[in-house]
């Protein structure tokens, strides 16, 4: 199942016809109930040839977003992504 393209004008239109021409690098973080959107995601991005750095969640065992969320926004914060 890819979440990325349930609708005609869902996400998958969207993001290959948004992307810069030149690669980027990106954050990727979630929580345990979007691991799965993540990782769908992150392989999306990957075959676009950009770089992600994934910071968390890493399972869909339960744990708190903001942890997660911060060191994404850390890293835009930083130019790292």
């Amino acid at each position: 199942h890819n979440p990325c393209s349930v609708s005609p004008g869902g996400l998958t239109p969207y993001v290959t016809e948004s992307m810069p021409e030149s690669a980027a690098t990106i954050a990727l973080a979630s929580d345990h109930a979007g691991f799965s959107l993540k990782q769908d995601l992150h392989a999306m991005l990957d075959a676009l040839g950009h770089s992600c750095i994934d910071l968390g969640a890493h399972s869909e065992a339960r744990c708190d977003y903001p942890n997660y969320g911060y060191a994404a926004a850390q890293a835009v914060a930083g130019g790292t992504a």
